[in-house]
């Protein structure tokens, strides 16, 4: 039996009217991120480091407006994908991020 899913996989990258070229801290607490990210992001920002998205991108963070499970998009979102996964034997994911890189 093969079984073939295509889900568009969530951006870290924040799209449409939420895209930025730099957010506030604001931002992400309105967005409901978790107390761990806002403090990671609370000391950035007191080094005066801006919270830019390549900066993002390099901790993992997602940008708020993204959609991103992680960030404000809900883990509801993405659930049925990872039960489906958990199904099979093996599955080949594929990331932006790699994608970009040219891997």
């Amino acid at each position: 039996v093969t079984l073939l899913l295509l889900q568009p996989s969530p951006s870290v990258r924040a799209s449409g009217a939420a895209a930025s070229d730099a957010f506030a801290l604001g931002d992400f607490e309105a967005a409901g991120f978790s107390q761990r990210a806002l403090g990671r992001l609370r000391a950035l920002e007191a080094k005066g480091i801006a919270l830019t998205p390549p900066v993002l991108e390099k901790l993992g963070i997602p940008a708020p407006g993204s959609g991103h499970p992680r960030a404000d998009g809900g883990r509801a979102a993405g659930a049925h994908v990872e039960e489906l996964t958990s199904l099979v034997d093996g599955h080949i994911e594929l990331s932006e991020p790699l994608a970009a890189a040219g891997r």
